[in-house]
């Protein structure tokens, strides 16, 4: 709670608990307790380590507050609802709430998004989290890490950052939204995590993305320069990122030039798709 500084939530316990041997392709519930007051019991289900197709959800970008989420919502419920193959995880690429810092808006978030209490969450923040008051600079993340308990198994500096296993996909998740860090140590961090946890596919999550249509090209300029030669060492296959609040793609492009506006040439056999998500809330 910092009030002095403009924003800050009311005094509360932020409560979380870490599950370990969990069983794959399993539904498991949970409810909280305190005293004589209970939430509804809510459920997520793991993924199966088969080797199966899997699907999951890309959302980004829902960036509002109050019933306005209602408009993720109808889009979660639409696609949970008419896919082949039913999805058991949300990946999402941050500014999920428009200031981070407002305690309103996350609370909304999580009452007019219910779908979100029975689904897998894979998140990042964006530049909207670091924003904690209503001005547009950015502070820090402190407040979506107290909202996520994401594995702590980022750069120290970094811990909105994180990776996962789920069956044959590595997930990483990268925290780029402030510059003034340093980026070798999160690029070793990077390296390491692919090293060390060999698999089939890797998809990588970021706000920002290393190609930009417009409003963004110099904040794509630096994720190029940073991430562009180290996406393409490691062989990621996918590259997703919101930020821009447009649907853009580039399929299977490598060897490209880190200064350049322009994905190198196509390559069936190293190329990385990159994909900018539309917005999942008003600012579609």
């Amino acid at each position: 709670e910092d009030k002095t500084k403009g924003y800050g939530f009311d005094e509360r316990y932020v409560c979380k608990a870490n599950l370990t041997d969990l069983k794959p392709a399993t539904t498991y519930y949970y409810q909280a307790v305190s005293s004589s007051a209970k939430s509804e019991i809510q459920q997520f289900t793991t993924a199966s380590n088969s080797g199966e197709k899997k699907a999951f959800l890309f959302l980004t970008d829902i960036q509002s507050s109050g019933s306005s989420f209602g408009n993720a919502e109808t889009l979660m419920q639409a696609l949970l609802n008419n896919t082949v193959i039913k999805p058991n995880l949300v990946f999402m690429t941050g500014d999920q709430v428009d200031r981070g810092g407002i305690e309103q808006q996350w609370i909304d978030y999580y009452k007019y998004v219910p779908s979100l209490s029975n689904i897998l969450q894979a998140t990042l923040p964006g530049n909207h989290e670091y924003y904690l008051n209503s001005g547009g600079s950015y502070v820090s993340n402190e407040v979506y890490n107290q909202f996520y308990n994401n594995p702590l198994n980022g750069p120290s500096d970094r811990l909105g950052s994180s990776y996962f296993v789920y069956d044959q996909i590595l997930f990483i998740m990268l925290d780029t939204v402030k510059t003034n860090y340093s980026v070798n140590a999160q690029q070793e961090w990077f390296r390491n995590v692919v090293k060390n946890n060999p698999s089939q596919w890797i998809i990588v999550g970021s706000h920002p993305g290393l190609y930009a249509t417009g409003a963004y090209s110099e904040d794509a300029k630096i994720m190029r320069r940073n991430w562009l030669k180290v996406f393409e060492e490691c062989q990621v296959d996918l590259a997703l990122n919101g930020h821009e609040h447009v649907y853009a793609r580039k399929n299977i492009r490598y060897n490209g030039n880190p200064s350049s506006e322009t994905a190198g040439p196509k390559d069936e056999d190293f190329g990385i798709t990159y994909l900018a998500g539309s917005a999942a809330g008003l600012k579609l």
